[in-house]
């Protein structure tokens, strides 16, 4: 029998601003698209703030393979802190200059840079005591069009086991070559739905995001994707993820069936 390797974990929060336009991003069914996630039979670890609590503890109480590890504002995290410390001291931050004025405020981008923080805390808990750990967005199933393909690709993560190296340990799937960062757009060097790793690179990967990520607000006065922010982290040499093809369709995991 095999054994679970990976722990996904995924969160939901409730921002202020946030009007989805798209009906497949109603809560109704984000909530409906992260069953079927559940029903796979992955293990889950889930964070949320305390607006989605109910929901999710009611969704979740029937399955043993997803677990709500921690319920907390945004406020609580160490990108929103980073934030709030800048502009306590100098002008509000600039947002991208390129961006959807309806989704893409200071309160998005914040959530968007905390992911990597939401899979440290997973790594910390570790309820199935996993070596490998994979980000996976909440709402991931609104942009899969072959049910089946991505059924039998997450079915294979879930086992999956990359060979360590002494380089990276870290696969993140994205659109982009490696080139020089514009900052004011969106950078698709890395999609940011999928990122999955070894719980020691993963760890590490977080602490650099937490030092560059405070370094970059105070030298650019700037919040922007967390997308962008891992591709300026390639560039300057802090992070070298594994790179594989991978856009917001069912090409996301495709890489677990790379030799």
């Amino acid at each position: 029998m095999k054994i679970n390797m990976t722990t996904f974990v995924t969160a939901i929060f409730n921002l202020k601003n946030s009007k989805p336009n798209d009906y497949r991003k109603s809560l109704e069914n984000r909530l409906k698209y992260f069953e079927e996630l559940i029903s796979y039979n992955i293990n889950i670890s889930i964070i949320c703030c305390p607006y989605y609590e109910p929901y999710i503890r009611k969704l979740i109480e029937k399955y043993h393979n997803v677990k709500l590890i921690d319920v907390m504002n945004l406020s609580d995290t160490v990108v929103y802190k980073i934030c709030d410390e800048y502009e306590k001291n100098n002008e509000p931050l600039y947002l991208p200059n390129v961006r959807d004025n309806d989704k893409d405020d200071r309160e998005y981008l914040i959530l968007m840079n905390s992911k990597i923080e939401f899979v440290k805390k997973a790594i910390d808990v570790n309820i199935w005591n996993s070596k490998y750990f994979c980000w996976i967005d909440f709402s991931i199933k609104y942009m899969i069009h072959d049910e089946n393909i991505f059924k039998i690709n997450i079915n294979k993560l879930k086992y999956y086991e990359m060979p360590l190296s002494e380089s990276t340990n870290i696969i993140i799937p994205g659109i982009e070559t490696k080139k020089e960062i514009i900052y004011w757009h969106p950078w698709w060097r890395y999609s940011g739905t999928i990122f999955y790793g070894y719980k020691d690179d993963l760890s590490h990967f977080y602490e650099m995001n937490c030092k560059y990520f405070k370094e970059f607000i105070e030298t650019k006065s700037l919040l922007t994707w967390e997308i962008t922010m891992w591709a300026w982290y390639e560039w300057i040499g802090i992070i070298n993820p594994i790179w594989v093809h991978g856009r917001h369709d069912d090409s996301i995991i495709s890489f677990v069936n790379n030799e």
